[in-house]
């Protein structure tokens, strides 16, 4: 068939004629012959002269073979039997196929080659279904055209609804609202670009037109960019968002206004946010990042949220100006705010979030401690770093009560995070009680759950960690210590009252139940123990102390016992601020003996009883009640002399031989009187001296108070001018006992003291001076020394050493007096 059509062999007769019979079998099993078609190409004259037999030319004959014909022949050719026709018969009826432009199987049939060959079967029929398709293609042509111009219609309707919408959107929604347009855009320009030039329409309606715009529109940027400085926060993102493309356009005009001091403060805020989207990593942030935080605080609060979101990129940058400000802010509200922003910004940075939450106040204190509750490890080694913190040189006083704060508020983050062994070591007393004062105040103000603090009393061991314990329970209040959690503990307090050996859980128990108030203001939990506490007073008044280091007089004086005082540091520092330095020169004291002293301030109620049985005294002594009016308040306006007649008068009436009375007989008291010269070694009551007042004071404290150094915490244990505004002194004990169980130390009402004014005489060479009698017996009207503060008195004199003086028979509307004995 190959030689039929092509008039030669596959393959040229003159190569075989050259090779061997194993080369021949070798062409013919590995070499492909060339199709018909290509053969033709190559025949020259030949292939004229086939073609010209053939009434055709070379190029057309070439073409007839190609396709089927080709595809045919090689199957016939093919080298493996499997792919060949099975038989001659099998050869013969594909090209009869051929002939009848029936598909052929020499190739993979295709759609388009079954369909080629049904056409030119069908001619005729497949003609007139032409005619048919083209009349049918007109109709949907007018039908495609009447829908276009209906979707045209639509579309524009469209476009104008989401134009009309877009006006009166919601700031939020108006993203989504312009990505809608996007495929209206040949309808809404026009509609957009007609609101931007409508005067009658409103800075919104404008706004909205102009976002819209900006995506193809540079010209939008300008008008965008000064309205961004009025934007609402939501509005100001929704502008930095679209004129993002456009940020170096309007970058560096932005930072003009972001860093100039004279622009309005709420137009830089908008300008900066803008900025802390297109320009974050600038170092000009160093200068527009305190005026950013700044403004940020006093925004709404309502706002936060977006503006959060707005200056997110520049978090770092705003952390340092954010913490002075949650530190120093006057304002309550921007402190807070402050720290809202901090707790999100620095949420994944613990370093960060410990030293906020050291120096955070309770509000601050509960939005930051659950964030950095999140980093519980790293958390714990950062409190523990901060407890290791060696404290500054005494000098340094300062710094040393900003350290105690710290570590106090670190000891409650480690026991809220369950480390609570810092904290009652910290509740030990100490020299410088500071901290201790700092964490037994903070533990119900920053969230410790009271059943720690209660778990803690039942089985604590040391003493002074117990009198913190309870103190620490007048700051919870009902909800934080409920009922349920007080009626049980109310029984082993009661308990502790009556039979506790130490002075200062004696006084904590009594600060704790008996009071309802402090001041004019409520305590936070009424205990209602106070008539418990009076049968108690009652029952033990005039009883031996049966080895507890305190006992209860008959007319209900609570004293101290303090057996073998130590040597101890009297005066203050150079370095103590408010010192008096002629006053109060520090030298070692002993007080050579054992002494008590009472816990509270004779009050009215007491020296009204000693007045009704003295009525030569009542007649000279009045206006007490002016400033006093509580039976319970502090008995004031009392003269040296009144003082020492009512210690006589006391003695007498808890049956001291008159023997052991520290005064003359109460008539002879007054200028002129002599003391007995053995005053100090007799056991009658009187009034305690300069050094038993200060030693008493102290309670073993070396700070310029017995709690620390810290005027911010005298409001806790003083009545002094800026606690009652010069009004009024208050009833007794309503404030803090000290360790040695004594109240009102430092403000109420001013005390006597038994001494002349005298410079201290310190001993020779820093030898230790003695507590003794004084050489001159007789009382003149010269100066006797005063301690502690009135109602009215400033906080600079509120310090243990500070001392002051006043003429024997003055009668000064805050003086009143503490009572003291030598111990048998």
């Amino acid at each position: 068939m190959y030689e039929l059509l092509t008039g030669t062999t596959p393959f040229d007769k003159d190569r075989f004629k050259q090779v061997g019979y194993e080369q021949m079998r070798r062409i013919i099993r590995e070499e492909e012959p060339p199709k018909p078609s290509k053969r033709i190409s190559t025949l020259g004259q030949a292939a004229t002269a086939l073609s010209t037999s053939r009434k055709t030319d070379p190029r057309r004959l070439s073409q007839l073979f190609r396709g089927e014909l080709d595809w045919i022949v090689i199957k016939a050719l093919e080298k493996d039997r499997n792919r060949r026709y099975d038989s001659a018969s099998a050869l013969a009826a594909d090209v009869q196929r051929y002939l009848h432009d029936e598909p052929v199987q020499a190739i993979p049939p295709s759609a388009r080659y079954r369909f080629r060959k049904f056409v030119r079967r069908n001619r005729t029929a497949v003609g007139a279904v032409s005619v048919l398709a083209l009349a049918l293609a007109g109709m949907i042509a007018g039908v495609l055209a009447h829908n276009r111009q209906l979707e045209e219609t639509r579309a524009a309707s469209r476009a104008t609804a989401l134009v009309q919408g877009l006006g009166s959107a919601d700031i939020t929604a108006v993203p989504r609202i312009i990505e809608d347009l996007a495929e209206y855009r040949r309808w809404a320009d026009p509609l957009l670009t007609h609101l931007t030039e409508d005067k009658r329409a409103g800075s919104k309606e404008q706004l909205r037109a102009r976002l819209a715009l900006v995506t193809a529109d540079s010209s939008q940027v300008e008008p965008l960019s000064r309205m961004l400085l009025n934007a609402s926060p939501q509005e100001l993102l929704v502008i930095r968002a679209a004129l993002l493309p456009y940020r170096a356009q309007i970058q560096e005009w932005l930072w003009q206004v972001a860093i100039d001091a004279e622009a309005k403060p709420d137009q830089r805020l908008r300008a900066a946010c803008a900025l802390a989207g297109f320009d974050p990593d600038s170092a000009r942030w160093t200068l527009a990042a305190p005026h950013v935080a700044a403004q940020l605080v006093a925004e709404n609060p309502i706002h936060l949220r977006v503006w959060l979101e707005g200056f997110a990129s520049i978090r770092l940058a705003l952390q340092q100006p954010l913490g002075r400000i949650s530190r120093n802010a006057d304002s309550p509200v921007e402190r807070s705010m402050a720290v809202s922003i901090l707790a999100e910004f620095a949420a994944d940075q613990p370093e960060v979030l410990a030293e906020l939450v050291k120096e955070a106040d309770a509000s601050q204190y509960a939005k930051l401690f659950p964030v950095l509750q999140a980093h519980r490890e790293r958390a714990v080694l950062l409190m523990q770093q901060e407890l290791q913190e060696e404290m500054p040189i005494a000098e340094r006083g300062a710094d040393r009560d900003e350290l105690a704060r710290r570590q106090a508020q670190a000891a409650v983050v480690l026991l809220q995070l369950g480390q609570a062994q810092p904290a009652w070591q910290l509740l030990r007393h100490g020299p410088d009680p500071s901290r201790r004062t700092y964490l037994l105040h903070g533990l119900a103000r920053l969230g410790t759950p009271a059943e720690t603090i209660l778990r803690q009393l039942e089985t604590e061991p040391e003493v002074s960690v117990r009198r913190a314990l309870i103190l620490s329970l007048g700051e919870f209040n009902g909800a934080q210590l409920t009922a349920s959690q007080r009626q049980p503990l109310i029984k082993r307090l009661l308990q502790w009252y009556r039979d506790d050996p130490d002075p200062g859980i004696h006084s904590a128990v009594d600060w704790l139940l008996r009071q309802s108030r402090q001041g004019s203001a409520a305590r936070k939990i009424d205990w209602r123990q106070k008539d418990a506490l009076d049968q108690m007073d009652r029952e033990l008044a005039g009883q031996p102390s049966a080895g507890r280091r305190w006992y209860v007089t008959r007319e209900g004086h609570a004293l101290a016992v303090v057996r073998d005082p130590t040597v101890f540091l009297m005066g203050s520092p150079v370095y103590e601020p408010d010192r008096e330095s002629e006053s109060e020169t520090p030298h070692p004291k002993r007080i050579p003996r054992s002494f008590a002293i009472a816990t509270k301030e004779v009050t009215v109620g007491q020296f009204k009883r000693f007045l009704n049985a003295n009525p030569e005294v009542k007649r000279t002594h009045k206006d007490f009640e002016k400033y006093s009016p509580d039976e319970e308040g502090p008995i004031l306006s009392v003269t040296w002399f009144e003082s020492a007649q009512y210690c006589n008068w006391l003695s007498k009436q808890e049956g001291i031989p008159e023997s052991q009375w520290c005064y003359p007989a109460i008539e002879t008291i007054k200028v002129g009187m002599e003391l007995p010269k053995d005053y100090l070694h007799r056991t009658g009551y009187r009034l305690p001296t300069e050094a038993e007042w200060e030693y008493s004071c102290r309670a073993g404290a070396l700070t310029s108070r017995f709690y620390g150094s810290s005027e911010e915490m005298l409001k806790e244990y003083a009545w002094y001018t800026k606690t009652t505004n010069d009004k009024r002194a208050w009833p007794v004990g309503q404030l803090k006992p000290n360790d040695l169980g004594l109240v009102d130390i430092y403000g109420n009402a001013i005390e006597w003291c038994q001494e002349r004014k005298l410079p201290y005489r310190p001993g020779n060479k820093g030898q230790v001076s003695q507590d003794t009698e004084e050489s001159t017996l007789r009382v003149n009207d010269d100066p006797r020394v005063i301690r502690g503060c009135g109602f009215g008195t400033i906080s600079s004199l509120a310090r243990s050493a500070s001392r002051d003086w006043f003429r024997p028979s003055t009668r000064n509307a805050q003086m009143g007096l503490r009572v003291a004995r030598t111990c048998p």
